[in-house]
């Protein structure tokens, strides 16, 4: 039996998410657990982005307004950098673990923050970070992190398919319309985790992250599924994070059972945490009950949703005025065969302009079908390219 994530110690973190990569999270070590870790829950509806794409939430924040990120993933809320003279007093640091070693983040008193109109903070003191690696990798302009700190005594429901996120004051007293009800239980930093089976009826605790589109298994629980043929290797993918690039092992997993939910064939990333991102969550009606430790899922349009089916070998960021620029290119995958270089910017994308896609959209289409054509132009220096790239099976 997996331990339980109360014996894991610190998990979750900041996920950052680079075009063809899965999650890889950030942990706060040594975060002080407080009983009250929100002065008042979030109430209200606003609107997100559709099928999975990433919860960025409008804040006003020292009286502009700004994009946070939502991340149950996330032990601790987190501002950018580039707001520190406007913080409040240092409260010194903490240490935030990631897949390169640890990193350390000043902590300040909060800021004015609020969602529409209220105000919101936690009890511990927010976390002052870079996120421009976020904001390269995503192609949102993202300048805080809303974490379980605040989260923890909110009632989240998600809609994906109708683009909607809605804080709740309770929940409805015909719960069974919210779907099938999950028990969800806390790591020692408040992060939420579900327990589900993978493999051949393996029992695994899942960390339910919205700060990652993908899903992944840690180093121990993928090795043992690879080598019990519970996996099926892929090939490896790139990804940007906080402390660098990242790189890694990808597979598909034979059977991921939460529930009564069984789905084959789902992709997972070997890093540190196992974990369940927006890839998975946004094939249902989500309900995070958090103060009544639940999670409610109710089946979708997108439930049968087919997994990415093929590579393209690139990993890419964005520019700041929003175009897509390759950081690297996969040795022996279809980038390198098309002559695609590092540092080349896309200019177009299937004869439209390469900034009209986000970074949801263009994960989408090159990651759609082993042996589909999908014709670029990029600028090379002061030249432009016209290229073929034939995605290739993942």
């Amino acid at each position: 039996m997996r331990r339980s994530p109360r014996r894991r110690g610190s998990l979750a973190g900041f996920a950052v998410l680079a075009l063809m990569a899965s999650l890889v999270p950030i942990s706060v070590l040594a975060a002080d657990r407080s009983e009250n870790p929100s002065a008042n829950p979030l109430r209200g509806e606003f609107t997100i982005g559709k099928e999975g794409r990433l919860i960025v939430l409008p804040v006003t924040l020292s009286n502009r307004e700004v994009r946070f990120l939502l991340d149950t993933g996330a032990s601790r809320s987190a501002v950018d950098s580039s707001f520190k003279g406007e913080l409040g007093q240092s409260r010194g640091q903490n240490l935030l673990q990631t897949p390169s070693g640890r990193k350390p983040a000043e902590t300040f008193d909060w800021p004015d923050a609020r969602l529409g109109n209220q105000v919101f903070k936690s009890a511990l003191p927010i976390l002052s970070i870079d996120l421009d690696p976020l904001r390269r990798a995503s192609n949102e302009k993202i300048y805080g992190v809303i974490g379980m700190d605040v989260l923890g005594r909110c009632c989240v429901q998600i809609d994906f398919d109708r683009g909607l996120i809605r804080f709740l004051e309770g929940l409805s007293e015909q719960r069974d319309e919210l779907g099938v009800k999950v028990r969800l239980e806390f790591a020692d930093d408040g992060s939420p985790f579900i327990a589900g089976y993978v493999g051949r009826e393996t029992p695994e605790y899942f960390l339910i992250d919205t700060g990652a589109q993908g899903n992944s298994l840690t180093d121990a629980s993928f090795d043992e599924l690879l080598a019990a043929g519970a996996i099926r290797a892929g090939n490896g993918f790139a990804s940007m994070t906080i402390a660098g690039e990242l790189h890694g092992e990808r597979g598909r997993l034979g059977g991921l059972t939460v529930g009564p939910f069984t789905h084959r064939g789902i992709r997972v990333a070997r890093v540190n945490v196992s974990s369940l991102g927006l890839r998975y969550l946004s094939r249902f009606l989500v309900t995070l009950d958090f103060p009544g430790q639940a999670l409610y899922l109710k089946t979708g349009p997108s439930y049968e949703r087919p997994e990415p089916q093929a590579t393209s070998g690139l990993m890419i960021n964005w520019t700041g005025d929003g175009k897509p620029i390759v950081v690297s290119v996969r040795r022996g995958g279809p980038a390198e065969a098309a002559g695609i270089q590092a540092h080349d910017v896309l200019m177009r994308v299937e004869n439209k302009r390469a900034e009209d896609y986000d970074q949801f959209s263009l994960r989408q289409l090159l990651t759609s079908k082993a042996g589909r054509r999908v014709s670029l132009v990029v600028q090379r220096g002061k030249r432009e390219l016209n290229v073929e790239l034939v995605l290739a099976e993942d």
